[in-house]
């Protein structure tokens, strides 16, 4: 796909957003994050490293290591990672879409 280096990144940009949100927030990864995190079961206790458990939940903590390998898989895979950050920023905005009730 050919587009401007300006809307690359706005691509990339909103894959970064929506990967990060589907670690720290959905509830598809509920499970994932409870494991990582070391959340008793059912109890709502944490009894992993509490770090680990604050940085699981941190989109601003988990971003940051999203946005390294995008900026890695741009470099390493331009052409594979271009199709799976297109499908990404479509599903950010239909998420974005339905966070504003549109």
């Amino acid at each position: 796909m050919r587009f401007s280096p300006a809307l690359w990144i706005l691509v990339d940009v909103l894959a970064c957003y929506r990967i990060t949100r589907l670690i720290t927030v959905d509830t598809v990864f509920d499970r994932p994050r409870g494991w990582v995190s070391g959340e008793g079961k059912g109890t709502g206790q944490l009894v992993g490293h509490p770090k680990l458990a604050l940085f699981i939940r941190c989109p601003h903590c988990v971003g940051v290591w999203v946005a390294g390998a995008i900026v890695a898989l741009t470099e390493l895979c331009p052409r594979e990672w271009s199709y799976v950050a297109f499908v990404l920023t479509l599903a950010a905005g239909t998420s974005l879409a339905a966070e504003w009730g549109a």
